[in-house]
């Protein structure tokens, strides 16, 4: 018998996991930020939305949100943030499948850091 294992990179569910950045990037290219996450970029009203292709990492920037760039961040559910990121993830030819949390939620310089190649897929399931 040859079995051909898969590792699954996810983690159990618990409280320590709520209380932790939660960033996640949705199939109409929504990103949703939790309050964590919100306040781990010191609450701004738009971000500019960074990408480095050979990396597969997406950088959140707070800027001006009178800036051309920038992108709203909206209030969503409860203490959710919503960015409309539709138009970086054509632009880049970014399209997810299904909801992707992003592992390692990380700020380096001002800027919070996304890597496309550490996520897990999430779903609520059907209803």
């Amino acid at each position: 018998m040859n079995i051909q294992w898969e590792t699954f990179e996810g983690r159990e569910f618990s409280q320590r996991a709520r209380d932790e950045a939660r960033v996640t990037l949705g199939k109409k290219g929504n990103i949703y930020l939790n309050g964590k996450a919100y306040d781990l970029l010191e609450q701004p009203a738009a971000v500019e939305i960074l990408y480095d292709g050979n990396r597969r990492i997406i950088g959140l920037k707070p800027v001006d949100p009178r800036r051309t760039n920038a992108f709203r961040i909206k209030p969503h559910t409860g203490k959710y943030k919503r960015i409309s990121a539709a138009a970086f993830c054509q632009h880049f030819r970014i399209r997810p499948t299904s909801t992707l949390l992003f592992q390692n939620v990380d700020l380096n310089a001002g800027v919070m850091t996304l890597d496309l190649t550490s996520t897990v897929t999430v779903t609520r399931g059907a209803r």
